[in-house]
């Protein structure tokens, strides 16, 4: 099911952009990694072995940062929480030091830490379940960016409190997403679209020399159908929404995202979040960020930072657009209705 809905993804940005030509080079290759589907296509070049470079850098981001293996550096971390530092790649350290970066900017609605609080709901698993008030008071004492300590000159992790855990779900996808644009930038490549489990890299223009065509999840309707379309290029484009992973009980839906002052999911008037901006890892933190903070305060921090614009979708439906990204999205359900946006060159 999970490679039908992304081949989905995959055709519609190929629809809307237009397919390459015949007489174009063009590559492509889809797997499962880092726990989701990951997808690329590379137009103007011809040499496989790209792509088995570009997996094989997302094995090892994988292995170092992925909470699910036992032994990887995260783990290692989380293992010895409360007891010892733990020396990590120069990858894990800066992730954890963008994710801490990102936590500090939303005073701990972004918190990589949360790792407690996502194993309990499990959410996105067969065992997902909806935890008990007592349950959720006692990991909400462990979520606490203050306590992971960075030691640069080491390139140490330490969590100073004992069963602490760091998940890095919320950002590590974007780190992927880039670190494959590095490669295939390396590599003389100028057209390609990278689609690691949503979260869209695109480099240079489509093989027509236009702009991509990336349409925007409809966050009422199935993975795969669009309300609108964007124009970007050399762009990154993440989305979060509650759509993605949850679970429902007496017709109430929980989702993924949590509010970690609470413990359950954020429930506020949005549905959906899309950030466009150049690093995928930034773009990843942000799109959770905004989801948290609201629409208000969520559009003065995207006007606060330069290069980044936003797409928020409420659940009335309504469209809200940062003030850079007007004339590059366009709506094409009508059943959506663009709100304007007051909140101008703000301060967050």
């Amino acid at each position: 099911m999970k490679k039908l809905v992304l081949f989905l993804i995959v055709l519609m940005i190929c629809i809307l952009s237009g397919c390459v030509s015949k007489d174009e080079s063009y590559i492509s290759k889809t797997d499962l990694v880092m726990g989701t589907i990951v997808d690329l296509h590379v137009y103007g070049y011809d040499d496989k072995n790209i792509l088995n470079k570009a997996f094989d850098r997302l094995k090892d981001i994988e292995k170092m940062m992925s909470i699910n293996i036992g032994s990887s550096e995260i783990s290692s971390i989380n293992k010895h929480s409360g007891q010892k530092p733990i020396i990590v790649s120069k990858d894990t350290f800066y992730v954890v030091y963008k994710s801490l970066y990102y936590a500090k900017l939303s005073n701990g609605k972004f918190d990589p830490t949360i790792g407690p609080l996502v194993q309990l709901w499990n959410i996105g698993n067969e065992n997902a379940k909806i935890p008990s008030q007592c349950d959720i008071s006692k990991v909400l004492s462990l979520i606490n960016y203050n306590d992971v300590v960075l030691d640069k000159e080491k390139n140490s992790i330490f969590l100073k409190e004992k069963n602490m855990s760091l998940d890095l779900g919320g950002i590590a996808k974007g780190y992927a997403a880039d670190e494959i644009r590095k490669i295939f930038e390396e590599n003389g490549i100028t057209s390609a679209v990278i689609n690691i489990g949503g979260n869209i890299v695109t480099i240079g223009n489509n093989p027509d020399g236009r702009p991509w065509n990336i349409g925007v999840q409809d966050p009422n309707e199935d993975t795969g159908s669009y309300m609108g379309i964007l124009q970007v290029k050399d762009a990154s484009v993440v989305t979060s929404g509650i759509y993605e992973r949850y679970i429902k009980s007496n017709e109430k839906i929980y989702h993924h995202i949590f509010d970690t002052t609470t413990g359950y999911p954020v429930d506020n008037e949005i549905l959906s979040v899309t950030i466009i901006n150049e690093n995928s890892i930034d773009g990843d933190a942000l799109s959770t960020v905004i989801f948290l903070s609201g629409v208000y305060d969520g559009l003065s921090l995207i006007e606060s930072i330069e290069n980044t614009e936003c797409i928020i979708v409420t659940k009335d439906n309504e469209v809200y657009l940062s003030s850079g990204i007007k004339d590059s999205f366009k709506i094409t359900d009508d059943k959506y209705v663009i709100k304007q946006n007051n909140i101008i060159n703000s301060s967050y």
